[in-house]
């Protein structure tokens, strides 16, 4: 895990449709980046840094990557689990 500064995580707010998940709900407090998920339980997990863009819980063997474009907006993310699952920022 890595130390990030709490104002990183803005772009990173939103919800995010994934195939046979549904969504997930990415909230960003002044503490960091939570992910809400229905597989993952009804609180939100925190999101712990890796790198600025892939994250992980300790909830569960699931990690995140966030996906930038050339300007650096986020445009999606991956769900790395058992398999990878490409989502799409949908807010």
């Amino acid at each position: 895990m890595i130390n990030i500064h709490p104002t990183l995580f803005k772009p990173y707010a939103g919800i995010y449709e994934v195939p046979a998940v549904d969504k997930l709900t990415v909230p960003v407090k002044d503490t960091g980046a939570y992910i809400q998920a229905d597989p993952l339980g009804p609180e939100p997990q925190e999101l712990l840094p890796k790198s600025n863009t892939q994250f992980f819980v300790l909830s569960s063997n699931i990690t995140f990557t966030f996906q930038k474009d050339d300007q650096g907006a986020v445009t999606g993310l991956i769900l790395h689990a058992a398999l990878n699952i490409r989502s799409k920022d949908i807010s």
